[in-house]
């Protein structure tokens, strides 16, 4: 308590404590917040308009206000116990860590500067990220998504989807894509002829029960090189000319 009479506060470090509650309603110059592994169950930050930087993860918030921050650029709240998030007015957004949630659906239509998007862990069962086309890293594992459209996002190194329901996948556009992990989806369609496959890092695809074949660059190298697939599923350079046995 006593925190309200620092009005030209801009930077507030509390996080690792027992806190319950945080008023910094009337720190209005807050620029960055560090309350993170707390035990906070509900933060409004509506007057703190001129945040960048809040980590607020590792708390138990089930209500989080940040609706009127446009400034807010990195947007920690991980492991907490959100199951909405409105974040349509975070117009500057880049980074955003939502993991380990409740969340049922994220809507980032207004966040076209965001890079990162890690919301593993949630209940999510549509994620549209078409408008997001600075985005690198896509993180959606441990969700209930049953379609995922990533043809905009020409700039994405990282791609995780994996534990989903997701049934199609074309990679095409992805140029610079290097990590790859859609295992344990229900997909009946990969397509990764993106040009690009010599220098991935990681591809996982194992676990897709009717994934027969998969669309690639050069289907000897994806064989001799991409060996963590079903034994049924098989590389071909294009897969429109595979016939089943």
């Amino acid at each position: 308590t006593g925190i309200e009479d620092f009005i030209a506060l801009t930077t507030l470090n509390c996080h690792i404590n027992q806190l319950t509650n945080l008023n910094v309603t009337l720190n209005t110059a807050l620029t960055s917040l560090n309350c993170q592994d707390n035990l906070l169950t509900s933060l409004n930050l509506t007057n703190n308009v001129s945040l960048i930087n809040l980590y607020c993860n590792d708390n138990q918030l089930t209500n989080l206000g940040v609706s009127q921050i446009t400034s807010l650029e990195n947007l920690n709240c991980h492991v907490n116990q959100l199951s909405s998030l409105d974040l349509s007015q975070n117009t500057a957004l880049i980074t955003l860590f939502s993991q380990l949630n409740s969340l049922s659906s994220l809507d980032i239509s207004n966040n076209t500067a965001l890079t990162q998007i890690i919301c593993f862990d949630n209940q999510i069962t549509n994620l549209d990220v078409s408008q997001n086309t600075a985005l690198t890293n896509l993180q959606v594992q441990n969700n209930q998504l049953t379609s995922l459209d990533v043809s905009q996002n020409i700039a994405l190194e990282t791609l995780h989807c994996f534990n989903n329901s997701i049934n199609s996948l074309n990679l095409s556009q992805n140029t610079i894509l290097t990590d790859l992990r859609c295992y344990n989806n229900q997909l009946t369609s990969l397509d990764v002829r993106n040009g690009n496959n010599t220098n991935f890092t990681d591809f996982q695809t194992i676990g897709n029960s009717n994934l027969n074949c998969i669309s690639v660059d050069d289907a000897s190298w994806a064989t001799a090189n991409w060996t963590n697939i079903d034994a049924h599923t098989i590389f071909l350079d294009d897969c429109a000319s595979y016939t089943s046995l």
